[in-house]
Order: C-alpha cells, then structure tokens, then sequence
C-alpha cells in the first residue's frame, strides 16, 4: 500500500528519510517499506512529503509515523484517471471505477457531440475583446502561468514562450500524447490561426497525467511544489473530481493559495445535475469555472449546485464563481484548428483573461492582484449576471474582460463576499432559497456566506457579526457560525435564519444588512514555514489547515527561474494590514406559520454518499460511468425538480438535517424518507412509531436496490490501496428502513427490479429499485410487471435485456389502523424522483415527481381532514383509497414477504467492517475519534451557532421534545471536541427521567464553552465553512 506522509517544513529526501527511517524503528522489518523515487527533475528539490511503499502491518505503521513530531498526516495515496469522452448518445465509458481526480475532457466536434462547423476560429477571442488588448500592447507579458495536465507537444510552433515541460508520472516523458494540454496551452497563449488570449505569457507544463490519462495524488502533489518553488502566477487545473475527502491534495491546493497563486478550476461536465460540481472547483481559494455554449447561454453540460461536503449538519456553499465560453476552436494534435467543448475548455479562457489584467497594470498594481481573493473579486464582480440560472448555477455571471479591466486599473484591496447579498426574494437568481419564505416554528434555514479578502492572507473575524435591521427587524432572528482565522485569503460565514413568535401570524418582508470585521494579521501571514496539517474541529469548521511558505521563499530564489516575483511574496499582506468591513444585505419574505397539512419534512440526515464510503449508484444502469452515489441526496442539489414541484402545488417543504428525534411530528404533515443510506437509530424508530400511531404524522418511505450478493459483485482492487473495496449498501438501506417500517407492517425486499410501469396515463421508470414484499391488510399495493436482475450480472451491460420478467409492487399506500395514525405511502425505487445522471446526453428517464405531487396534494390538500383519518360512509368507516391507483389491489390479508436465500440480506464480514467505517450514523454512535481510520464521522461537525445582536450561544436546537433533543446534540458534540467517553451504551439511556438529560445537558453545555473559549484563544487556523 502507498502511505502520503506530510511532513512539518521542506527537507531533502535524505533527511525526511532518515525522519521515517527512526519512526518506524522496531515497527516493521526494514525490507518491509521503502520510500517512493521522486520524478527526476526534482530529486534534488527539497519537499514536504514522501510516498511509502509499505508491504503490512499498515496500522501500525501509520500510528508509529503519526507519532512522530514531524509529521503532518498520513494518509493512503488516490490514483485519478481521465473520464472518457463523451459519445452523442450518452453510452457507457470503459472504465467503471470511481476517481478522485479526472481529466474533464469534454469532447470535440469530431466526436459528434458537439458541432459548431461555422463558427470562426476566433469567435471567443473576438466575443472576449481580447484583440483591444493585444492594439494596446498588453499580451500577458511577464505573467508565469503553469498548466497541469498531460505535457506538451513536443513539436509545437503555436506557443512561443514555453518556460519548462516536466513530467511528473512514472513514465519520463514529456510529450502530450492526449492532446489535452496542448489544446489548453493553445487556448492561453497559442500564436497561430486559432488564437490564444495572451500570446506572450510564459508557460510551465507539468504533466501529471500520463498517456493512458492516469495520475496520483504524489503526481500532483509534486507538481504543486514546483508551482510554488517557481513562483507562479497562476494555475490552470482543468483536471477535479468527487473526492473532496483527499486531504493531502486539498491541503496542497490551499498552501498554494497562501503563497498568493491564483488557481482556476473547470466545475466539471456533470450538468444538468445539481451537486455536480467537483473538487478543487469546489474550494474556497480556487476559482470555480463553468461553461456558457456560444450564444452566451449556460451549458446544459455546466456541471452546477451547493457543495455537499458540510452536509448533513451544515450548509452547502456557492461553488461555481464565474461562467465563460466553453466552446473553442483550439490547437488540436495534427497541428490544425479543432472545436471542443466543457468546463476544462472554459476554466483556460479564464486563465488567460486573468493573464491579461495582471499584464495591463504595472508592478505595484500586479502586488495587490496576485493573490486568490483579488483575482476572484475582479472578476466575479465585473460579471455580467444571466437572466434565468440560479446563482448555483451561474456563479456571478458570465466573464467581462473590458470591466474587469476598469476594476483592476482602480483596484484596492478590500473585504468582500460571495454572493454579495442575501435576497432571498430574488427569484431565480437566489434559488433554491428564495422559492419559499420563512416562518415561524420552521426548521432554521442555514447558508454560506464566502469572505474574501485580499487585503492580508490571514485575517480574523473581530468579536461578532452583526445583524442590523432595518424594517421589520422583530420578525427575524439571524445568528452566525464562525471559527478560526480567514485563510488563506479566504473563509466562511454561516448564517442562520429563525422567524421568532412574535411574527408567527404576520407577513411582510424584513430589511437589513449582516456587518462583518476582519483584522489582518500580518505577523501570521508571514509565519515561519508550517504543514501541510490537518486536524479536527468544533463548530463551523470540519478540518482545519495550517498553511504557511515563508520558509519556501529563500529556496525558491535559489532555483532556476524562482527568482521571479520574489519581492511581492516576501509579505502576504498587500493591503498593509489593518482591517476592513464587509456589508451584506439580507432581505427574506416572511409569512405567517401554514396549517400542518401543507407542510413537509424532507429527511437528509440519513443520506450519504461517495467519497465517505462506497455507496453504490442507485441506478446500475450507469455503473459504468458513473459507479458512485455522490450528488447528495438533497433538496437543493439532485432533488431540485420535485422540491419546485411540491412549492408549486402549495406545499412548504423543509430540511432536516438532523435525527428524527429532533422535530416536532405536530408541525408536519408529512416526512419523506428518500434513498436512506444510513441506518436508523432506535431510538429513532421509537419516536417515528409514536408520531405516526400517536401525532398522526404521515409517511413517505422511499426505498432503492438492496442485495448483498449484488453488492459482493460491485467491489473491486484498488491499485493504489492494494486492497479490495467492498460496497457496504446498496441504492439505500433496506434492511436498516425495513427495521424501521415493520411496526406498520411493511417492507421491501431484497431483490432488484428494473422497467417502466404505468399508473394511469402515466410513465413511469423503475431504475434498478426494489419492491414491497410485506404490506398490511387494508392497503392499496400496485402489481406490475418488472425484469428481475439476477445479482450476479449487475456488472454486466447486458444485465437488464437478459432479465426475467416478474410480477412486483413497486408502490404501496395504506391508512394506518390506530386511531389518531396516519397513512404510509411506501415507493420501491428513488431514481424516478433523482435529477442526477451522468451527463447531460444521457436518456431522460421517466419521472414519477407529478405522481408523488399529485399524489400528496389529493391526500394533504383535497381531501376531507379530520381527527378520523378515514372515510366514513353511512355510519361505517372504509379504508382510504388513492383514486391515482385506479384499480390497484386492496389487500384484505397482510402480504408476506416470499421465502428467499439469507444470501441477499446476509452481509459478509468484510462488508460489515466496510459499513462500520463508512458510515457516519454508527461513527456517531460508537463516539468515534478523529483520526480514526476505522471510524467515520462527518467532515464538517455541527455548527455553534451565535446570534448576531449579541446574546448567548444558541447551544441547542428549538424543540418541543426538550431534553430528549438537546441530550442528542449533546452527544454529538461531544463525540465532535473529544470529551471523555461515556461508558454508558448510547442506547440506554432512553429509560432515564428527563431531569438526566436537562442536568446532563446543561454540564455538558458548561464544560463545552470552557472548551471552546481555549480553542478561540489558540487558534490561528483558517475557517471552514458550516
């Protein structure tokens, strides 16, 4: 297995070796380990980590190396490899394997996809402006600019100022033998026919993928610090993935940005699906770049969303930060001009713009704009805004040079924030957030403030935010989660929105404006030499990075070509310290608090996805293109459509991003369970059984594909691991909702379903879900046909055209026989409600939204309502039927599940040790540590959220169950700042009076402020966002 050790400052190999070599004395037999060769020009650079080889007893090694005082982190090595084209008709890739990094390579016209046959050579050079600049002689002189990716020709003409072409693979070559980096480089700065936008910028290619398009984390990690030794300006990274959990590369990519590189990343080609945006366009110091088609309109291949790595506690964050052509007629391998598509075409356009303004201003001007912040400032706020897309989608807007021109030539550093303003009555541009307004007893609606800064690379918020009002403050409370330092140059603000009582029964809008302060602190910025260091946090904050290069700057004046621009490095605060305020106006509609009837609960808590475990597509249809479940589950990401058609039919849909013993059943009509990955705690199900029984609480369970053979059948040998990854869950957990459902008498099986159905005049797709297979007398159970996948072909392309096909019931309603209980309308399959596919040429699939909607709108909205939930008709009640079934059984005895083989539920003991460590319920649970590599915990821990207008911290949520909620976050917390375990099971301590919990709770809220106030007082790292 390759191990990734991060060290605490630059060394030679030898001496980091020698570092290595006392660690692990008596740990393992010295032939058992050896250190990875380094790429052959930068052997004798020094570095800041080292790749081990190691043959065993792994565990143990990687505690012995953490224990050492010099190093930072270890963590296992990621392989990356190129996505494969795409062809017109969607279809399948070649490989089926999840990836952290990957190429984005679009396509070109040739391929089909896209043809753009009479478009001029030099329509997005010519749509830019970018001949104005070249009449006045500005061509990206002087500007270094590194390109990451696959080489460089070796016979090229079309770039004249080629400063170095390093491999960085395993294959000492040079030579793009994908054509991928040419074309980029061509679309920067070629010379030739089909111009590039700043000819005379000097380029460093640094191939980190080799010619089958594969990489590694130390490929990149290598690259990274040549870019730092060099000096560089920028960097452009048309290469992301899901994977935002490879902590090395993301900690690298944020100590680049502290050194005052500005980094530009492709968004990705995954649109239309929302939470499709990959990693590191997703990071804070980076720029994250989408694509507009050539008539200015965002690309229906623009990958778009809220980041989904703070979830399930925090909220997501704007990701996308600016728009451009993402169609080019660029440098193509035989030397001749050739159109390609996507983001990683876009993400170049952006870089050679940015190359221009650095090169239009002279070098006082140029000190304050090298850094990530300014450069994002300008060009986000000299974007022109798109009518229709969302700001998740959209970013600031599309790319105006010309403006961004004017701003740089009057530039200042300054504090400002992404998005600008909170208006959330500003639709579309402001959605998901502005489709509903607030109110009373609503669960608190939580968003992301970005804060730039580029006055100083380190700053930090002074004492509290502000929220001052200005009409209609009463009907609004607004807190704020914070943490460490703004860095590097960059950080986050949560903000969280609460209607208090005194607005429950009015409406209007509230006014005002959210003020922060931040202080420079130079003394930090200029730090000596740090790690790149990890490690867990409280609040707001998941991990937390201490980046600092100063050390770097003496060795990289003694480096070819690194004395270039050293001066303006030597101090990270441009804007000479000091602070500066931001403004952010906030205007939300309030209403007054709906009837129970309309409103919904949309459960996310128990939903995850890649990279925190293995969890498998929910639709083996796009295994091979897409292997893993990772847009979110959410309702603002691949849940969009059937959100905006539920707000549209009348209802109010909320989040909860909690467990379901902390919301009031009272206040809901419904709560639907969509695609649970996670399993359910039982205390969980206790409470759910009482709302439904007992508080007439109505449910939606929603569940997908489940068999443990299948799930045998989807593991694969990491390369890079040396270890086979077992799949712990299928499309959802089954057994875990079935454990949940059977108080009410209903399940679903483990076998997989795949096909089309009809309900009514309706169409509707069962993309690999399961069936109900225990249902209660009384209820209402659709029998349709269906293929039957057998479990051991779900890899094969052929599994569905092969299938048999079966009688199942994919959807199931009953009006639940306790008095005061509700009904339960049970669906086998997710897909049909799940906007994600692989891409945008993908088939369109069969909704079943408007079934869901219209289904919920004649239960909650139509029909009669009473404390009877049921029909009464001459004296005698009837089971309620839903008239959208038609002529769907009803069942006048209870349906048994069919006998099966305990090999489709039964799991391995490799995949149960596989589920133990990735999921974050059980990690929650077993009050797993951080660091613990067995043990999986969120990335991002619950916020403390603090109000605005000074007052206490908000410590614990709102709830009508009290102790009972308040003990459960105390639990969690505690789990999150590593207070002593508590030797009781988690589990016992449900029969304990309530008084435990208040005194409990209230010690813990005690022990946890102390803690807190020391963790503020030491901290000096940058703030992650909730």
């Amino acid at each position: 297995m390759a191990l990734v050790v991060a060290f605490k400052g630059w060394r030679t190999v030898a001496a980091l070796k020698a570092r290595v070599r006392r660690a692990l004395s008596g740990v393992i037999q010295p032939h058992a380990w050896r250190v990875r060769a380094r790429p052959r020009r930068v052997r004798g650079h020094p570095t800041d980590f080292l790749v081990l080889e190691v043959q065993h007893n792994v565990p143990a090694v990687r505690d012995a190396l953490l224990a050492h005082r010099h190093v930072a982190s270890v963590t296992q090595e990621h392989t990356y490899r190129a996505t494969t084209r795409r062809s017109s008709q969607g279809g399948r890739a070649t490989s089926r394997r999840p990836s952290a990094r990957q190429l984005e390579l679009g396509g070109s016209a040739a391929e089909g996809a896209v043809r753009r046959d009479g478009m001029a050579h030099s329509f997005v050079t010519t749509a830019l402006d970018a001949p104005r600049w070249w009449r006045g002689g500005v061509s990206g002189r002087g500007i270094r600019v590194a390109i990451m990716d696959t080489g460089l020709r070796g016979n090229q003409t079309f770039v004249r100022n080629v400063e170095d072409v390093v491999d960085f693979t395993q294959e000492h070559i040079t030579d793009d033998r994908v054509g991928h980096s040419s074309f980029m480089a061509g679309v920067i700065a070629s010379q030739h026919d089909c111009l590039g936008f700043a000819p005379d910028a000097s380029l460093f290619m640094l191939r980190v993928f080799d010619s089958n398009q594969g990489s590694s984390t130390s490929s990149f990690l290598e690259a990274f610090n040549y870019a730092l030794l060099h000096q560089v300006d920028l960097i452009n990274l048309s290469v992301g993935g899901p994977d935002y959990r490879d902590l090395p590369f993301v900690a690298k990519v944020r100590q680049v940005a502290m050194a005052g590189i500005t980094i530009a990343s492709g968004a990705g080609n995954s649109g239309p699906s929302w939470g499709s945006v990959l990693n590191p366009a997703d990071e804070g110091a980076v720029i994250g770049v989408g694509g507009l088609t050539e008539t200015g309109t965002l690309a229906p291949w623009s990958a778009r969303g809220i980041s989904v790595q703070e979830h399930p506690y925090g909220a997501g964050r704007m990701t996308v930060d600016i728009t451009t052509f993402g169609e080019f007629w660029g440098m193509s391998s035989d030397g001749s001009c050739a159109h390609q598509w996507g983001t990683s075409v876009a993400c170049p356009v952006v870089v050679g713009v940015m190359a221009l303004l650095l090169s239009s201003v002279g070098e006082a001007r140029r000190a304050q704009l090298r850094n990530p912040a300014a450069m994002k400032q300008v060009i986000t706020q000299s974007a022109r805004r798109l009518d229709a897309p969302s700001f998740l989608e959209q970013g600031m807007g599309a790319l105006q040079p010309e403006k961004a021109g004017r701003l740089v030539a009057a530039f200042s550093p300054h504090v400002s924030s992404l998005p600008p303003s909170l208006d959330l009555t500003d639709c579309p541009y402001m959605s998901p957030y502005c489709e509903q307004p607030l109110y009373h007893t609503a669960r608190p609606v939580s968003l992301n403030l970005t804060i730039l800064n580029s006055r100083c690379a380190v700053s930090r918020i002074r004492g509290r935010p502000r929220w001052i009002p200005e009409a209609n403050g009463f009907a609004l409370e607004v807190s704020f989660s914070t943490g460490g330092d703004i860095a590097p140059w960059v950080g986050f603000l949560g903000v969280r929105l609460v209607v208090p009582p005194a607005a429950a029964a009015w409406s209007g809008k509230v006014v005002g404006h959210i003020e922060v302060t931040l202080d420079d602190l130079p003394m930090q910025a200029a730090s000596p030499a740090a790690p790149v260091h990890s490690r867990r946090r409280h609040a707001a904050n998941g991990t937390e990075q201490t980046l600092s290069i100063t050390g770097l700057l003496r060795l990289a004046r003694a480096l070819p070509g690194g004395a270039g621009g050293s001066a303006w490095r030597s101090s990270r605060c441009p804007g000479g310290g000091g602070s500066g305020v931001v403004r952010v106006p906030l205007a939300v509609e309030v209403v007054p608090t709906p009837p129970r009837r309309q409103r919904l609960l949309f459960d996310t808590f128990h939903s995850s996805a890649f990279p925190n475990g293995f969890f498998p597509n929910d639709d083996l249809e796009q295994q091979s293109l897409e292997m893993m479940d990772w847009h979110g589950d959410h309702l603002y990401n691949n849940y969009r459509s059937m959100h905006l058609a539920l707000r549209r039919r009348g209802f109010f849909v909320e989040v909860l991003n909690d467990a379901l013993t902390n919301f009031n059943a009272t206040h809901y009509g419904a709560v639907i369970l969509a695609d649970p990955e996670e399993p359910f705690m039982r205390r969980e199900m206790r409470k759910l059984n009482r709302d439904v029984n007992e508080r007439g609480l109505n449910l939606v369970a929603i569940a997908d594909w489940y068999n443990a053979r299948a799930m045998l059948s989807l593991a694969y040998y990491d390369d890079a691991k040396k270890e086979k990854l077992q799949c712990s869950s299928g499309g959802a957990n089954v057994p875990s909702l079935n454990q949940l459902l059977r108080p009410f008498g209903v399940g679903f099986a483990s076998s997989i379903y795949h096909g089309n159905y009809q309900v009514g005049a309706r169409t509707i797709a069962h993309n690999s879900g399961s069936a109900i297979d225990t249902f209660p007398a009384g209820g209402q159970l659709l029998t349709v046909p269906l293929k039957y996948i057998k479990p051991d072909t779900v890899t094969s392309k052929q599994a569905t055209q092969n299938a048999r096909t079966v009688l199942a019931s994919p959807l199931g309603f009953v009006q639940l026989s306790a008095p005061q209980a509700g009904w339960l309308l049970a669906m086998g399959d997710s897909s049909c409600l799940d906007d994600s596919s692989p891409n945008y040429m993908w088939p369109a699939k069969f909704s079943c939204v408007s079934l869901l909607v219209e289904t919920l709108g004649f239960l909650q909205l139509e029909r009669p309502h009473s404390n009877v939930p049921k029909y009464v008709s001459g004296g005698k009640t009837r089971p309620l039927r839903l008239p959208i079934l038609g002529d769907a059984r009803l069942l006048t005895e209870p349906l048994e599940p069919h006998p099966r083989s305990l090999d489709d539920t039964q799991l391995t003991q490799e995949q149960v040790d596989a589920l133990n460590s990735h999921s974050r319920v059980l990690g929650i649970l077993k009050r797993c540590q951080p660091g613990n590599q067995s043990c999986h915990l969120p990335l991002v821990s619950a916020p403390l959220w603090r109000e605005g207008t000074g007052g206490d911290n908000l410590i614990t949520e709102r709830s009508h169950f009290g102790a009972l909620a308040n003990y459960d976050l105390f639990l969690r917390r505690r789990a999150a700042v590593n207070l002593a375990n508590d030797p009781l099971p988690l589990e016992l301590l449900m029969p304990l009076p309530a008084g435990f919990f208040i005194v409990a709770a209230a010690l813990s809220c005690l022990i946890y402020r102390r803690k807190r106030k020391t963790q503020r007082q030491r901290s000096s790292a940058m703030l992650v966002p909730v």
